[in-house]
């Protein structure tokens, strides 16, 4: 399993996308000081072990990454999107597109994107600064964002339910590296890429010192 760089995640029955995870694992003993150290953390925590998992995946290097909604029978899809491993959706300014099929429209909000997540030689992730040609780059081509948006429209009729699908692109090429995870994750206005936000479950729109 580690002839190639390897990332290891948790999933329990409670929790969602910042279950506990690695940065990238070279070698046997580091993962398996991970798998021991977080598997006594969770039985410290009461879980029982058919409570937790892990899930161990090839390290997938990306130049972006993305987030995409959409709801079965609708020709909406909203996407977000930002530089390098598709963590940095979590924490840090994106992009946010939203692909209608009907007429092939594309509304845009390319925020300023100064900083991302990125890899250094020791697999470790670490907040990368963008710079001039990258933080007011569009993260998606057009043809990545309408390739995209078909494809988590295929995935939401197959399975007859919303769902917010991760992606990973690299550069140069318009199809993703991969369709790699998806939660059926609703979201309850699409069309509204202003005020949605795909990576976060409870928002809090805050537009005056009261709302603070």
């Amino acid at each position: 399993m580690l002839s190639v760089p390897i990332v290891i995640r948790t999933e329990t029955i409670d929790e969602g996308f910042l279950s506990p995870r690695t940065d990238t694992i070279f070698t046997y003993q580091d993962a398996l000081q991970f798998l021991l150290e977080t598997t006594r953390k969770f039985i410290d925590l009461n879980y029982r072990s058919d409570q937790f998992c892990f899930l161990i995946h090839q390290f997938i290097p990306s130049t972006a990454g993305a987030l995409s909604f959409t709801k079965p029978n609708t020709h909406i899809v909203r996407i977000d999107s930002t530089w390098g491993i598709v963590e940095g959706l979590y924490y840090h300014p994106y992009d946010s597109f939203e692909y209608n099929k009907n007429n092939t429209n594309i509304l845009k909000k390319i925020r300023c994107k100064s900083n991302y997540l990125d890899i250094n030689d020791k697999g470790t992730w670490y907040l990368k600064k963008a710079g001039i040609n990258y933080d007011w780059a569009q993260s998606l081509t057009d043809e990545q964002v309408r390739i995209i948006a078909n494809y988590t429209e295929v995935i939401a009729k197959h399975l007859h339910n919303p769902v917010n699908v991760m992606f990973f692109i690299n550069k140069g090429n318009n199809y993703p590296n991969s369709t790699w995870f998806y939660t059926k994750d609703e979201i309850s206005d699409i069309g509204t890429i202003y005020n949605n936000f795909l990576s976060v479950k409870n928002k809090v729109v805050i537009t005056s010192q009261e709302d603070f």
